[in-house]
Order: C-alpha cells, then sequence, then structure tokens
C-alpha cells in the first residue's frame, strides 16, 4: 500500500504535467477556474499551463529522489527535498505572477 502512494503520486504528477504541457487542462488551475469569463480572457491559457507543467515535473523530480531517500531511510534529503519543493512552488508562483508573463 505504501508502494502505491510513494510512486502514484508522482505518476500523477507526470499524467498532469504533460497535460499542461500540450496547452490542456487549465479547468485545473484553481486561481483560473474560480475565474468569471472576462478574467479568463485576459489570460494566455498556453502559457499558462506551459509554467504549470514546468511546476509538475519539477515537483515529480522532487518526489521521486525523495521517495529514493525514504526507501534508504535518508532524513536529510527528504527535509531538503520538501524545502526545495516548497520554495520552487513558491518561486514559480511569483514567476508566474509577475511581469504579465500569462497576460494576454
Amino acid at each position: 500500500m505504501e508502494y502505491l502512494l510513494l510512486w502514484g503520486i508522482p505518476v500523477l504528477f507526470v499524467i498532469f504535467g504533460i497535460v499542461f504541457s500540450v496547452g490542456k487542462g487549465a479547468f485545473l488551475i484553481a486561481g483560473y477556474n474560480t475565474s468569471s469569463k472576462e478574467e479568463k480572457e485576459n489570460y494566455d491559457v498556453k502559457a499558462l499551463c506551459k509554467y504549470m507543467a514546468i511546476l509538475c515535473f519539477v515537483v515529480t523530480i522532487k518526489l521521486l529522489i525523495m521517495n529514493i531517500a525514504i526507501i534508504h531511510s535518508i532524513t536529510g534529503i527528504i527535509y531538503l527535498m520538501i524545502f526545495l519543493m516548497i520554495g520552487a512552488t513558491i518561486g514559480i508562483v511569483v514567476f508566474i505572477n509577475t511581469g504579465n508573463r500569462v497576460a494576454k
């Protein structure tokens, strides 16, 4: 059961990354999904999905490294990957929301 969770979550992130990388799946993005039609027209959906795909693939790599560290009981790497995942998520969200990167 623990292996399903350990390896299933990175597989799920890869699937989401693939969906986002082809420009689909914008309805999965919480802020975009809850926007009005007028607000959605201000966004470049392809660019938004591209950045979300990057985020999904970055998180996948960190999860895989963390899973290997969990199997080998290397707690320092586990904490490092958690810290880097949080940092990467915050960094990419700030990057997307500054500089009109996803604006039409």
